[in-house]
């Protein structure tokens, strides 16, 4: 089969999985992630100075940099939790604001052919060549086609209706499409 027709709904977790990955595993998100894991042992160091020229007491110094470094720490390795928790308030702040926000029913069309995608939305329709397709990844939930920096057409895995369709389908991407898992 050389084209594909999807029909699917993309769902609040899809959308809060998309926004993770964004920040966590592509190169642009990354850079901003590591601002957010750096941003408090930076921050501390000055803080640390101007206590000590002001204060000179050592033995407070001492302590200061103990609990400086205990929440530096902290924010090292909570990061990820921090920018996953951030990504999911966000998503459902916005969907309590506008419900419909992700009543949004999808269609896509994969031309092999003629190597299109057609992706159509009740907000948009994107046109993406094959060629213009910058990486697929996948995870337990979607696939995710970038076509952009922060842009991707979106399948969730509830778009196929059985497990040969979507086995298929997932070859077919992956002979297709640089993949970043396999």
């Amino acid at each position: 089969m050389t084209v594909w027709n999807l029909k699917y709904h993309v769902s609040e977790q899809v959308h809060i999985d998309f926004n993770t990955h964004y920040l966590l595993k592509t190169p642009e998100g990354k850079k901003s992630f590591r601002s957010i894991k750096y941003i408090a042992p930076i921050i501390f160091i000055p803080a640390l100075i101007f206590f000590y020229i002001n204060d000179g007491d050592i033995t407070g110094l001492v302590i200061r940099f103990v609990i400086y470094a205990a929440v530096g720490l902290v924010m090292w390795f909570m990061a990820e939790r921090l920018v996953v928790a951030s990504v999911s308030r966000n998503i459902r702040r916005k969907l309590k604001k506008n419900p419909d926000l992700f009543k949004d029913e999808g269609e896509s069309t994969f031309d092999f052919e003629n190597g299109i995608i057609i992706s159509r939305g009740k907000a948009e329709e994107v046109k993406v060549r094959f060629e213009n397709v910058t990486i697929m990844y996948e995870d337990q939930r979607a696939f995710y086609l970038y076509y952009s920096v922060a842009k991707a057409i979106v399948i969730p895995y509830s778009a196929f209706e059985t497990a040969e369709e979507f086995s298929q389908f997932r070859e077919l991407l992956r002979n297709t499409f640089p993949t970043e898992n396999k």
